[in-house]
């Protein structure tokens, strides 16, 4: 590895050779676990939150902070003064704003492809759904159940309108995760990126299917910008994973980082107030369980990742 700058914060500022997610390539990834951790720590020095004025003409200085934090930890907290982006009109231009491109939406999503994440009637198609309720979300990804070579690569969310009580949002840096996986065992690491690693069943509503059954990896590099991505969900029911001991060795071992929430060097908590959110690039996030029918939180999926 050969750094070209005093500061080290940037990761074009480093250099090494080849794939450091590939498995077998022990020099690349030293040198991008030890651009990863000084970057980490640099962040932490950084405010937990990121303040923005004006959301729809965000200056520089504000954009280069998110940015900066998304590269660090693949997340930003933000929060607006006096709840602006409650229109979605301007959290659109917000997030356009950001440089945010290819607005995806889905079946649940609204006409503007924007998702209002707001509890719905259980007779309601939406209802069916456990994003749109009020239970608890476990440990996922957004889009998890999208084609592997068309991902969600990054998402943001923001609360429009906070629930009285409960509804506390936690996110972990994918990056982080697979780099404890791979000081475990690299076997760990390798079982995850196989396509067949995970199977999302098909989707069926009514009787008919309206989406069919995906499989693919849990780690995945964009081969376009050799950044790492994640495709997961903790949910047990349905999926299905291969039954060789090499995977079920690494999934339980992932099973065990999610389910220690003690970690606190791991997890980002935050109960989202009206007025904040997050820009992040498709991090690990779960959301706890709460009864106020009118908490909103609008969301946008997207195929490019935060950042120039």
């Amino acid at each position: 590895m050969t750094k070209n700058s005093s500061d080290g914060s940037n990761r074009n500022e480093y250099q090494w050779s080849g794939n450091p997610f590939d498995a077998d390539n022990d020099t690349a990834y030293r040198a991008w676990r030890h651009w990863k951790l000084e970057v980490v720590s640099k962040s932490s020095e950084q405010s937990p939150i990121i303040e923005i004025t004006d959301p729809v003409n965000p200056n520089q200085t504000t954009i280069d902070q998110i940015y900066a934090a998304c590269e660090a930890n693949n997340m930003s907290l933000f929060r607006t003064s006096e709840n602006q982006l409650a229109d979605r009109g301007t959290f659109r231009r917000f997030m356009s704003a950001m440089g945010f491109r290819n607005l995806r939406g889905h079946m649940l999503s609204d006409d503007d492809d924007i998702s209002t994440i707001t509890p719905s009637e259980r007779n309601t198609v939406k209802g069916e759904y456990i994003p749109y309720t009020g239970k608890a979300l476990s440990w996922h990804t957004d889009g998890y159940y999208h084609e592997a070579d068309n991902p969600i690569r990054s998402m943001t969310l923001y609360c429009a309108h906070q629930a009285e009580s409960g509804g506390e949002s936690a996110f972990i840096d994918h990056d982080m995760i697979y780099m404890r996986l791979r000081d475990q065992n690299p076997d760990f690491v390798r079982a995850l990126m196989r396509p067949d690693a995970m199977t999302v069943p098909a989707n069926t509503l009514g009787g008919k299917e309206i989406r069919p059954a995906r499989t693919g990896p849990v780690f995945m590099v964009d081969p376009a910008s050799g950044f790492l991505s994640m495709r997961y969900t903790a949910r047990k029911i349905s999926i299905e994973w291969p039954g060789d001991d090499q995977m079920i060795k690494a999934r339980s071992a992932l099973e065990a980082l999610l389910s220690d929430t003690s970690d606190d060097s791991l997890i980002t908590r935050r109960r989202l107030s009206a007025g904040e959110g997050i820009i992040c690039n498709n991090v690990l996030h779960l959301r706890g369980g709460f009864e106020d029918p009118s908490r909103v939180l609008y969301r946008g999926r997207f195929s490019n990742r935060v950042g120039k």
